[in-house]
């Protein structure tokens, strides 16, 4: 931006780019086909496309869904699951800059797409000028000996490890993944916990409903219900709320109480009125574990939208700047009425830190560069 005196007074300049990037986005998943990754994905690519300086498409290695209807605001090639054959064809004839979105399951069932890293080394060593940014999603997994994970792990971790080696860049969701990273290319890695990928409100109400929302995919709304429901209805005792309200879809799995209190299914709801509702209520629950917060889309929407958020985990340190009882709470280790209040406003705080728009601005300061 720059300003110019006119007749009229000084006016504000939007600067045209002296060159606008060809950036492609790689991605697992993408709207319509629901998922945290594609619609964090999502929302970047709206932004970078909106501000003018690139000129965006995006690579999913997923198969078109057949609900898709109306043009998108930038191409959108549908390379088909795992895109071991098309997204090499792909590559071949692409010059630009690519942002990859990792999460290792999305690329491969096991968690170890080795197709993906070579197709990568592969475009990286065609030309000098070819970039490559990497938003690390997930890393490795573990898992006890009967499961793949027990027996891949090693594959699991030492794939991102290579890809974060051949980036220009990287960017994750977690202090403990940047630290590992950081060591793996022998440079800093940064981290931002994930945004809501379900609106920021840029205002909060002055009161809220007595009301415990569950947010989030049907598995953890219905691990929620099955294995906390316990929790939920000691978390409703404790804080003095009348209402369990699940948002999405019923099913078979989730009750019409818990305890006493009764369960309430909202069905989807669109993203303005889901907004809404979320800003209405007072606390909101996750089984997501505690030391993961910073990578869980669930957590971040109730931040983003000042509702206190309760959990069932083991309180294990979650890093990311995050307190047990001034940003979350422990349903088994409350025992009497918290300052909700107090609470609403350090998550709202906390979360502007790493809001949409500071993401944006770390994608501008990547891209940038060179």
């Amino acid at each position: 931006m720059f300003t110019i005196f006119t007749p009229t007074g000084w006016r504000v300049i939007a600067r045209v780019p002296d060159k606008v990037r060809r950036v492609c986005f790689i991605v697992p998943e993408f709207p319509p086909r629901s998922g945290g990754v594609g619609d964090h994905a999502r929302l970047i690519c709206d932004e970078l496309a909106q501000s003018g300086r690139y000129q965006i498409e995006v690579a999913c290695t997923r198969t078109k869904p057949e609900d898709v209807d109306g043009e998108s605001a930038y191409p959108i090639h549908w390379l088909g699951f795992g895109g071991e054959g098309k997204l090499p064809a792909y590559l071949a004839g692409y010059s630009g800059d690519l942002v990859l979105h990792y999460s290792g399951y999305g690329y491969q069932k096991r968690s170890c797409p080795l197709w993906l890293l070579k197709a990568l080394r592969c475009w990286k060593g065609k030309a000098a000028s070819n970039r490559l940014f990497t938003m690390f999603h997930e890393l490795g997994g573990t898992g006890p000996i009967h499961s793949s994970s027990f027996w891949l792990g090693p594959v699991q971790w030492w794939i991102p490890k290579a890809i974060a080696r051949i980036s220009s860049d990287c960017l994750t969701n977690r202090e403990e993944y940047a630290r590992y990273l950081s060591s793996a290319c022998d440079r800093a890695v940064s981290s931002l916990p994930v945004f809501s990928n379900v609106g920021e409100p840029r205002t909060m109400p002055s009161s809220r409903l007595a009301r415990l929302v569950v947010f989030g995919s049907s598995i953890w709304r219905e691990r929620a219900f099955r294995d906390d429901a316990t929790a939920l209805a000691h978390t409703c005792d404790v804080l003095k709320l009348s209402e369990v309200v699940n948002i999405g879809a019923s099913s078979p799995n989730i009750p019409d109480r818990v305890g006493t209190i009764p369960v309430r299914c909202t069905g989807w709801l669109q993203s303005g009125e889901l907004s809404a509702f979320l800003s209405e209520s007072a606390a909101g629950f996750f089984s997501y574990p505690v030391n993961f917060l910073g990578k869980s889309t669930i957590f971040s929407a109730y931040c983003a939208h000042g509702i206190v958020p309760v959990g069932s985990a083991p309180n294990i340190e979650p890093g990311e700047g995050l307190r047990h009882r001034a940003h979350y709470l422990l349903s088994h280790e409350m025992h009497e009425p918290p300052a909700l209040e107090e609470i609403s406003t350090n998550v709202s705080a906390w979360y502007r830190g790493h809001c949409l728009e500071r993401h944006v601005a770390r994608y501008h300061e990547m891209l940038s560069v060179g």
